[in-house]
């Protein structure tokens, strides 16, 4: 009878520790996928900001007097939605390479910087600016940083 309690007693902290650390793991892998999922999406929404000037405003004879007044606040929005959208997805990716093991994290590593605005300049021209340094600056990586995602989002 005592040997049956001696590996009762034994047994309990043992199983606790697996199935906690199997639960770690699983928490873990979790965490990480919904991390990837946030930067997928925040990579979506740097595209569509970076778009979305130039579908509003894509006709210039179609601008009226009060749209063309409303330009600057509104690519000032813009900006600042880009800019915070930016940070986040730094920060997300600098979290997302802490928490991961390998040679994953180094891949991950950020190299956005941040969009541009001259703000003096209220020409239609500033949407073909902001489209050509997405696409200098941002498709190359975004599109490294994607097929990375995918398995970390499937996991």
């Amino acid at each position: 009878m005592n040997l049956l309690v001696f590996d009762a007693t034994l047994f309990a902290p043992i199983a606790a520790y697996f199935f906690y650390d199997n639960w770690k793991e699983q928490h873990n892998t979790k965490l990480c996928s919904d991390i990837a999922q946030r930067i997928w999406n925040k990579l979506d929404l740097v595209s569509s900001l970076t778009h979305d000037p130039s579908r509003k405003f894509n006709r210039i004879w179609e601008i009226s007097g009060d749209e063309f007044n409303n330009l600057k606040p509104y690519m000032i929005n813009t900006m600042s939605q880009l800019e915070h959208t930016v940070i986040e997805v730094k920060s997300d990716l600098k979290l997302l390479g802490d928490l991961l093991e390998g040679d994953t994290p180094l891949k991950l590593k950020s190299t956005f910087k941040n969009f541009t605005y001259d703000g003096t300049k209220e020409s239609i021209d500033i949407f073909q600016k902001l489209e050509d340094q997405y696409y200098k600056d941002y498709v190359p990586y975004q599109e490294e940083v994607k097929k990375l995602l995918i398995p970390i989002i499937k996991a």
